[in-house]
């Protein structure tokens, strides 16, 4: 399973639609949705700031999905400020 996972991880990371850094975006708005704020959201932030996102960029794109809930977050911007220091 965890070869299957990577081949699939590898593969729609490898996609040229979207640029590595909206791919971070979204997967870190995912990350506030499911609640996975742990080292997943932490590597995911790590790839926007590597891919050019500006902490702002990134904030807002966490504040953005207070629109789908608002406790979530919530969780997710004090996760977030222990990632960014």
């Amino acid at each position: 399973m965890t070869d299957f996972l990577a081949s699939r991880i590898g593969r729609s990371w490898s996609e040229e639609r979207l640029t590595p850094r909206e791919r971070a975006l979204i997967a870190m708005t995912s990350d506030v949705v499911l609640q996975t704020l742990g080292a997943t959201f932490r590597r995911h932030v790590e790839i926007a700031r590597e891919a050019g996102a500006k902490d702002d960029d990134i904030r807002d794109a966490v504040r953005f999905t207070a629109e789908l809930g608002v406790s979530n977050t919530v969780n997710a911007l004090a996760a977030l400020d222990e990632i960014l220091g």
